[in-house]
């Protein structure tokens, strides 16, 4: 991968996610999820907002082929509204930033997670050095 081919504005993963039961199971036995607030007012199932925004950083992490010796710097994450089991999403991950501070190479990548009506999910700024 040239990273220094990446352009600023440039959209480097677009994928569509169905949040299905096994998906969300995956994500919660991975992390070890026991919380029981799992169900909302309505009934509806909920997905652990922090597995919309792990799934949509994966696509990222694809796209650029990180390689080992990668730090990952900071992160911010804002949550609009809930998902919940069964909803389908989209998840974009854009170059927001990629720079050279001493020989060193940032990039700083941003994720776009919407709903099937096109509502926000969780968006994540995420600042990564490659050495």
């Amino acid at each position: 991968m040239d990273y220094s081919a990446l352009k600023t504005g440039e959209i480097i993963s677009s994928e569509s996610i169905h949040l299905d039961k096994e998906t969300v199971a995956n994500f919660r036995n991975a992390v070890d999820d026991q919380s029981l607030l799992s169900i909302c007012a309505e009934g509806e199932t909920l997905v652990p907002p922090m597995a919309a925004a792990a799934l949509s950083f994966r696509g990222a992490i694809k796209a650029l082929e990180i390689p080992g010796g990668t730090l990952h710097l900071s992160q911010e994450i804002t949550f609009y509204k809930s998902l919940n089991v069964g909803n389908k999403i989209k998840c974009e991950a854009t170059i927001t930033r990629n720079s050279i501070r001493r020989e060193l190479r940032f990039i700083q990548i941003e994720t776009c997670v919407t709903d099937e009506i096109k509502e926000k999910g969780p968006d994540r700024k995420i600042y990564n050095y490659n050495p």
